[in-house]
């Protein structure tokens, strides 16, 4: 299991600098161009705002997949991951803290408050240029 699964250990423990908030964390890997992506939920106390892109992104690839969809959404980001990673509309570096990037949302349903942490994983087009067919 992942430090960021069901260890039991504080963050103090773990020397976790969260949300002083104590906001749950939900990260969202997106491959390429696809409409949506795979969610995983790190609670409050299991990560840490100063962990770089490319260290959240090896976690939660890490980390349990509870359905099939979400195996074949992984296995495409793992496919992707040579590529850029672009959180909303913005170019990261993989060795940028993810700390900037994270907004605080609310869920519709509950009212409950968490970060949100989209990360779209899109690997540069080979080929695609011009090939004269128009001609």
């Amino acid at each position: 299991m992942s430090e960021y699964g069901t260890t039991g250990a504080s963050p103090e423990d773990t020397g976790a600098r969260t949300s002083p908030d104590g906001l749950s964390l939900i990260v969202e890997l997106i491959p390429g161009s696809a409409s949506n992506g795979v969610l995983i939920s790190y609670a409050h106390g299991k990560y840490d705002l100063e962990d770089t892109f490319e260290k959240v992104v090896e976690k939660a690839l890490r980390s349990d997949s509870a359905t099939e969809d979400d195996k074949a959404i992984r296995n495409r980001v793992l496919k992707e991951l040579g590529g850029t990673l672009v959180v909303r509309a913005e170019k990261v570096k993989k060795v940028d803290s993810i700390r900037n990037y994270c907004t605080e949302e609310t869920a519709t349903d509950s009212g409950a408050k968490y970060l949100m942490l989209p990360i779209r994983v899109v690997r540069s087009q080979e080929g695609g240029g011009y090939n004269g067919a128009f001609n």
